[in-house]
């Protein structure tokens, strides 16, 4: 699911005050950071017939609209700026540390678990989809992440073992964590309470290849180019731990760490958000020109879905509400004005913003956006 949430209020849905559309309007319907409406294009008296049981209220329908608007602008901007721009680092998709060992860990400490070292990527995120166990005895372990900050992410995390056999705990809710702190490079640590279930001797890899991952805070390996099933080392460097403080890792820790992974392993996705070139937080309608160009090609994509509900419907009371070929006229020219806000963007970015994208060499010659 796509997060929105940067854009959710760039528009506002109406400015009217009149008490006839007062049924089921929300709270914040008049609530625009730009202070642009989409019934600035499309008044209300149009969209009231698009009401029925299917599309729910006339301001489910507005608030609908701006959703699919956002999600449409997101899309759109994201392949406009990988028609100009590469992604500085390629997603990657699959699992890390080995499910299997022949072995037992023997570890003496209360707590054990992996600590992951993270390449500081803005707009970089680890996503975690899975934590496998491979365990000596069948039951439960209690998971807990902690940041390098000794703060705690989330709640606890119950993970199911069997004895002696790789076992899979599909997050029903991804864990996703940021890889990018502005102060210093961030780490988590994933641990959990030992007792007489002590993990398999599984590893980060078989140490075999070319790539041997030696967790060295120092020297990580994620300053080097990996490709393949390794790939996920160009985001972060992960080693095991052992500990009988968990209370202490704001603290500085030992360089090293050891290549075991105490059991766990990893199914992730590592990738940058490409749509935090545009848009992170907030947009600053003072200080940055291009969020205006922003808010209104959203407005203007919201008016153009609304003006398609219209055309298409079958229902001949909108035709008598609504001249449909003035409409349609509108809607083609919202689309051409989308499209020129669109473009627009894309060739005026920030590409400081984030670590997402570098500028392609096309024959030796580069371009630049206006903040650069």
């Amino acid at each position: 699911m796509i997060d929105i949430t940067c854009y959710q209020n760039v528009i506002g849905l109406s400015n009217t005050e009149c008490d006839c559309w007062d049924t089921d309007k929300p709270s914040d319907f008049n609530t625009s950071e730009s202070g642009l409406f989409i019934t600035d294009l499309d008044p209300l008296t149009h969209l009231k017939p698009l009401e029925n049981c299917e599309n729910g209220t006339l301001w489910d329908v507005l608030e609908k609209s701006r959703d699919n608007a956002i999600l449409a602008f997101i899309a759109d901007t994201n392949a406009l700026l990988l028609e100009s721009y590469s992604l500085q680092r390629k997603p990657f998709y699959g699992g890390i540390g080995e499910k299997k060992a022949t072995d037992y860990r023997t570890i003496s400490e209360m707590y054990a678990g992996v600590r992951l070292n993270c390449e500081r990527i803005n707009s970089g995120v680890l996503v975690i989809k899975n934590i496998g166990t491979n365990f000596k005895l069948s039951g439960t372990i209690i998971l807990q992440i902690y940041n390098s900050f000794n703060e705690k992410i989330g709640g606890d995390i119950t993970l199911n073992t069997v004895a002696g056999v790789p076992t899979d705990n599909i997050q029903s809710t991804p864990i996703e964590l940021p890889l990018f702190n502005k102060n210093e490079c961030l780490e988590y640590f994933f641990v959990y309470l030992l007792g007489s279930n002590q993990p398999k001797a599984t590893r980060v890899n078989c140490n075999c290849g070319n790539f041997k991952p030696l967790f060295k805070v120092d020297s990580p390996y994620y300053k080097r180019d990996h490709v393949g099933k390794n790939a996920w080392a160009n985001y972060l460097m992960i080693g095991g731990l052992e500990t009988d403080d968990i209370t202490a890792f704001d603290e500085e820790m030992s360089v090293y760490s050891t290549s075991y992974m105490n059991g766990l392993f990893f199914d992730v996705e590592l990738k940058c958000k490409v749509r935090e070139v545009l848009c992170q937080d907030s947009l600053d309608f003072e200080g940055n020109p291009l969020a205006i160009a922003m808010a209104m090609a959203i407005r203007y994509k919201s008016a153009s879905l609304l003006a398609d509900s219209i055309l298409k419907s079958g229902d001949p009371n909108l035709q008598t509400l609504v001249n449909a070929d003035a409409l349609s006229v509108a809607r083609e020219e919202w689309i051409e004005q989308y499209n020129v806000m669109t473009e627009y963007i894309a060739s005026n970015v920030n590409l400081q913003a984030n670590d997402c994208l570098c500028e392609k060499n096309v024959f030796g010659l580069t371009s630049k956006g206006v903040f650069s």
